[in-house]
């Protein structure tokens, strides 16, 4: 924790808690790890996805017009732009969902009834790089005996509140393994159908 500090001779304890830490998938460092992965697929399948919508206003442009070789030639390289946009944004949804399927696998053995360690909050106080003073909270989760550190993270880390947010989403989004196994079989089937699309270019 100290080597995030910038000046970690000011770091004073403002509070420490502790709680059981029961087998829950929020309590989980493998699921929120899993979670945050799930998260970078989404966003970048969502990414690729506003760039097809993007190729698709330039097919309308160059289609709308009167038709020359330039505007045919202009066409064609916006149409393979936006078949290459859906195939690839297609394929980190389904990078996405085999993460989500990981996820959904993980959580099923979780019950949240079984005491796995403790989870301890640590609040403290230390200045910032321009000297001033700022509060910051770790959350680590820790063993039965408490001995040993199994996971910690920053409660401001922008990822980990993201990665969090993402498995609640998930959790109440898909409920079950084999409606996932679906949408990934579509999704394989759009690869085909588009890689088909791009071969006659």
């Amino acid at each position: 924790m100290f080597k995030h500090l910038h000046d970690y001779k000011s770091y004073e304890v403002v509070e420490t808690t502790v709680d059981t830490l029961f087998n829950s998938p929020f309590a989980d460092p493998e699921c929120i790890n899993l979670a945050a992965i799930a998260n970078k697929h989404l966003n970048s399948s969502m990414d690729y996805e506003r760039n097809a919508e993007s190729d698709k206003e330039s097919l309308n442009i160059w289609s709308s017009g009167r038709w020359t070789s330039y505007s045919r030639n202009e066409y064609w390289k916006a149409y393979k732009k936006w078949l290459t946009n859906i195939k690839n944004g297609t394929m980190e949804q389904i990078e996405y969902l085999e993460t989500v399927k990981m996820i959904l696998k993980k959580s099923a053995i979780l019950n949240g009834t079984e005491q796995v360690g403790w989870l301890v909050n640590h609040t403290l106080r230390s200045n910032t790089l321009g000297g001033n003073s700022s509060l910051g909270t770790y959350t680590f989760f820790i063993d039965n005996e408490f001995k040993n550190i199994i996971d910690s993270f920053d409660n401001d880390d922008e990822e980990i509140k993201n990665a969090l947010s993402t498995l609640t989403d998930i959790l109440s989004s898909y409920s079950s393994v084999e409606l996932v196994d679906s949408l990934i079989t579509s999704n394989r089937g759009l690869i085909t159908t588009t890689e088909e699309y791009l071969g006659r270019i």
